[in-house]
């Protein structure tokens, strides 16, 4: 099967690995091309993916767009006619992606409870719950000595998780722990307990990440399906209650006071990520479910002007973001995508 991966390479390698021949490509602030690769500079458009296809010949039978967070730089993909999949991952503060979804024929939604929001009765599209996971790749169990008690890696200062500097602080005084930014698997690897802290209840990638270092979680209740995934005491650290740093504190430092029993929960969690959270298990998904939306193909090109004020609408959410103040010229880029969505849909000359 050949198939096409937008914005994340993060399942390009795990379809690679099953067999199959990728096409990737991303949006960055410079152009670059390889084999099988091409990162462009600018949006892309319906026409665009035609001409990138016929380039490199590369007619895709599978196209998989995956969030990485930031606005969306393709659009027309509902035009495609080769079976569409869009991965949406942070929901919680972005609420495009609901209008945008309607691009696809599947939508996979990591975050379990936001899934209801992706349901339209009238309108016949696959919705499906797909946790997040870990690439191997990038996630690993490298370790000769653990000698880091506690720690944390991730951003601490984001508009999206105000509190999260609060928290590690309060555990701070508790518990030590060692706070750092960048690159996490060296870290992870070397640490008993990987401290886990949302930006809004969701289950995020450090919960599998730390999980495949070998690094025992210590998480907070967060719902979305945590609980469907792990069992806490078994595969993962007993759960805190979300922002009490004290609670975290108190189960990090009983654990570590257990050093056996603390191993035993490592171990059982990167057993069992590495055989049901991995993302070649997550690719294979995909793979399986195919024939549950292959149908709804058809249904997407035919619904042109239900799903075109769908996309207007995705276009108007972004030029009104609130947590993210966007340039003006963005501004009056996604404007235009909103009004060229309003005009009829076989005169939409930048979409089809």
């Amino acid at each position: 099967m050949k198939i096409v991966t937008l914005e994340s390479d993060f399942l390009a390698s795990s379809f690679r690995e099953l067999g199959h021949e990728v096409f990737y490509i991303r949006w960055d602030t410079e152009f670059a091309e390889k084999k099988n690769f091409l990162q462009v500079n600018r949006p892309i458009y319906y026409r665009d993916l035609l001409t990138i296809f016929d380039k490199y010949s590369f007619q895709p039978d599978l196209v998989l767009w995956h969030d990485v967070g930031n606005i969306p730089r393709v659009w027309g993909l509902e035009a495609l006619e080769c079976p569409t999949v869009g991965f949406f991952v942070d929901t919680y503060c972005n609420p495009w992606h609901i209008p945008y979804s309607y691009a696809f024929d599947c939508s996979l939604v990591a975050q379990k409870n936001a899934v209801p929001l992706f349901n339209e009765d009238d309108y016949a599209k696959v919705n499906k719950w797909f946790p997040l996971f870990y690439n191997k790749r990038r996630a690993f169990n490298d370790s000769v000595i653990r000698d880091i008690p506690v720690c944390f890696v991730g951003t601490v200062d984001s508009k999206q998780n105000e509190l999260r500097k609060k928290f590690l602080d309060q555990f701070a005084k508790f518990c030590p722990v060692l706070v750092k930014k960048g690159a996490y698997q060296p870290l992870f690897a070397r640490s008993k307990i990987v401290l886990n802290q949302s930006a809004a209840c969701e289950l995020n990638y450090r919960t599998f990440e730390a999980a495949a270092c070998g690094a025992a979680v210590l998480t907070e209740d967060c719902d979305n399906g945590l609980l469907d995934l792990f069992t806490p005491g078994e595969n993962i650290l007993p759960l805190y209650e979300r922002g009490n740093a004290r609670q975290a504190a108190d189960i990090a430092l009983e654990m570590l006071n257990d050093e056996k029993k603390l191993a035993e929960i490592a171990a059982s969690g990167e057993r069992l990520v590495n055989e049901k959270h991995s993302s070649i298990a997550r690719a294979q998904e995909i793979l399986d479910s195919i024939g549950e939306f292959s149908g709804t193909t058809r249904r997407r090109l035919a619904s042109g002007e239900f799903i075109r004020a769908k996309l207007m609408l995705a276009a108007m959410f972004i030029c009104g973001e609130t947590k993210t103040v966007l340039p003006l010229n963005m501004i009056n880029h996604f404007s235009e995508i909103a009004k060229t969505y309003q005009q009829r849909w076989d005169k939409v000359a930048l979409f089809r």
